[in-house]
């Protein structure tokens, strides 16, 4: 796919894109240039075709499904909404992926730099999303191991039978917490288990 004169490195380096920026940038373009722009335009210029598809999957994308999170914590997430639709076998440019590849490789040695460091960094400002992602996802991963080794829970089960004893267990306890909180969290742990036994590599 040609892609000319976008920064790429800049665009990894960003926290967040927007759902238009994202389309625009697997499909070749640089979003500054293409600011008045709207994909979802009716008489859009042949030229905006593969952006708007892109666009279109990018609405559809079950973010829950795939990786366990909602919406809101992940969709403007340029590693996540990338790696979606990658996945779902549209193109995106080589020198944007390597870019984003060299994003998370920086990203992951941070994290295992932060969290060495003796220092508190609860109110770290250098904490971003993608760390507080994968904290979520390993809080899962010790619940869905928990659930199923300590209350025989099937990873597979189409209902979830044990939110009740969970809750007495931690009344018990004197921690109060509704079984629909319960289900929530051990819906969310089964999906990232689902998700990670059929999509053990990521191609980000």
């Amino acid at each position: 796919m040609a892609a000319k004169n976008i920064n790429y490195k800049y665009w990894a380096s960003l926290d967040k894109w927007t759902p238009k920026e994202t389309a625009l940038l697997m499909a070749g373009m640089d979003p500054d240039s293409h600011k008045d722009i709207r994909l979802n335009r009716r008489d859009l210029p042949g030229e905006y075709t593969v952006a708007a598809g892109l666009a279109r999957a990018h609405r559809r994308i079950d973010w829950q499904g795939r990786y366990g999170l909602d919406r809101y914590q992940i969709a403007e997430n340029p590693l996540y909404a990338v790696n979606a639709l990658v996945s779902a076998g549209w193109d995106a440019p080589n020198d944007l992926l390597n870019a984003l590849r060299e994003r998370a490789e920086r990203d992951h040695l941070l994290y295992s730099a932060v969290a060495t460091d003796s220092s508190d960094d609860d109110e770290d400002p250098r904490r971003t999303s993608s760390a507080a992602t994968l904290e979520r996802n390993t809080m899962l991963k010790l619940i869905i191991g928990l659930a199923c080794g300590g209350y025989g829970m099937h990873p597979d089960a189409e209902k979830n039978q044990h939110a009740k004893s969970m809750r007495e267990d931690l009344e018990r306890l004197g921690i109060p917490l509704d079984d629909g909180t319960i289900k929530k969290y051990l819906d969310e742990a089964r999906q990232l288990r689902k998700r990670l036994t059929v999509e053990p590599h990521s191609k980000i």
